[in-house]
């Protein structure tokens, strides 16, 4: 079994494409390396659940620039929705990098920085992943796209900067083939309130729960 596993690693080709989004912060190449070849021999099980027709795919995976979270703690939302949404955005710890076949998105690999360096964390996240080209398809000349989440909130959203405020989850983007052309950014306010009642009604079945 040792022996199959690392044939399987060594089998995966690992691009590092560099991006406006990679700092001197972000995770070395290597990290996320470690983290498909850890997962190689799991996707080629299961190809499908990470957007892949066959097994022999994972041999020409690549893997492209990294992404940093970004997190809405949810004590900003204690007094009600923020009105500032650039205000709780906050950097964390977590990176993701998507994993692409053909220049195309399948899944994401991910990594978490920790007091003793850089650990790789899981392979997975494949619906997001291809959102993740559809948004980043619509992205002009010196637009970024942040990735986000509110832990305990289990959605992801996406904000644009350069364009008025706006907040998209991620639960609203089609998977169509014409969903670049019909995305369109939600405005900030409306998510935030959205964000706001989905926690308001988690913290009441919290504190309601025996």
């Amino acid at each position: 079994m040792m022996k199959a596993r690392i044939a399987i690693a060594v089998s995966v080709v690992v691009i590092f494409i560099g991006g406006p989004q990679v700092t001197a912060e972000s995770p070395d190449k290597a990290v996320f390396d470690s983290t498909l070849a850890k997962y190689a021999e799991i996707i080629k099980r299961m190809p499908a659940r990470f957007n892949l027709a066959t097994a022999e795919d994972v041999d020409r995976l690549t893997v492209s620039s990294p992404i940093q979270l970004h997190i809405i703690s949810q004590a900003a939302f204690q007094g009600g929705a923020p009105a500032d949404l650039e205000a709780v955005i906050t950097p964390s710890d977590s990176w993701l990098a998507p994993v692409q076949l053909d220049g195309k998105s399948v899944l994401f690999v991910d990594a978490r920085r920790t007091n003793s360096g850089w650990k790789p964390g899981s392979a997975g996240r494949a619906p997001l992943a291809r959102k993740w080209d559809i948004i980043t398809a619509t992205l002009a000349p010196g637009e970024t796209a942040r990735l986000i989440t509110v832990p305990g909130i289990s959605s992801y959203y996406v904000s644009i900067t350069n364009r008025a405020p706006n907040l998209t989850s991620f639960d609203t983007i089609k998977l169509e083939a014409a969903a670049a052309a019909d995305f369109v950014t939600v405005p900030a306010a409306e998510t935030l309130t959205t964000i706001f009642q989905r926690v308001a009604t988690l913290q009441n079945t919290n504190q309601t729960a025996p």
